[in-house]
């Protein structure tokens, strides 16, 4: 018999549709249901009557999953926590509450960026002085492994004044981070850049405002 002639051996254009919606559905609700699972895992582990500020996902450990990192505020001030899927679920991983070096900086943003160009992402978070008038930033870069409690270093920090963030860019070929102290009466001011040497962030500009930086990019003793 002609295979061309046998219905079950060809269906039509019709079935074909019918069979791939039903095939569909399932798969479909699967989604779904995972994604919704996976916002219950993250509200279940944060404090109750939070307000969520912010989310941001990025692959903190380079195993190519995306982790989670939320900004809640809290009743004691912004919060940070950072979810890493595990076994299908996400998990409380890493935990940030309040107030920054020293206690007396308050916790302000945050961001999970590729500073270095290594292709895992760094915890960029920005603290504010009581008054506003200064802004902390540290960089946190990842040392422990997965499925165990994060061990975090910091990879750079410095102020700006007047509070502002830390702008990442390029100088010279290489990944950058400047920062901005505008200075005051009786502190001169400055441009201040460090730039990434393979295994650290070294600085590479620094021009007191009122100067020309005649030579060009040259590292200074700080």
């Amino acid at each position: 018999m002609d295979p061309s002639q046998n219905r079950l051996f060809c269906p039509s254009s019709g079935l074909r549709r019918l069979f791939g919606a039903i095939l569909l559905v399932p798969v479909i609700t699967i989604i779904f249901i995972t994604a919704a699972l996976a916002n219950q895992d993250i509200y279940d582990a944060l404090p109750e009557d939070v307000k969520v500020k912010r989310y941001i996902m990025n692959d903190l450990d380079g195993d190519s999953m995306d982790e989670i990192g939320i900004l809640y505020q809290t009743e004691g001030g912004l919060a940070i926590t950072i979810f890493q899927a595990q076994a299908g679920r996400w998990k409380k991983w890493w935990d940030l509450e309040g107030s920054g070096p020293g206690g007396n900086l308050i916790l302000q943003s945050f961001d999970l960026v590729d500073v270095n160009g290594d292709g895992k992402g760094e915890i960029l978070v920005n603290f504010i002085t009581p008054d506003r008038s200064s802004m902390f930033s540290q960089i946190l870069s990842l040392k422990g492994a997965r499925g165990t409690e994060p061990d975090f270093s910091v990879l750079l920090e410095d102020f700006t004044n007047p509070a502002g963030y830390p702008v990442l860019g390029d100088q010279e070929g290489r990944p950058s981070v400047t920062f901005l102290n505008m200075g005051s009466k009786d502190r001169t001011g400055y441009r201040r850049v460090y730039c990434w040497d393979g295994s650290a962030f070294e600085k590479c500009v620094e021009v007191p405002f009122g100067l020309v930086n005649q030579a060009g990019p040259k590292s200074q003793d700080p």
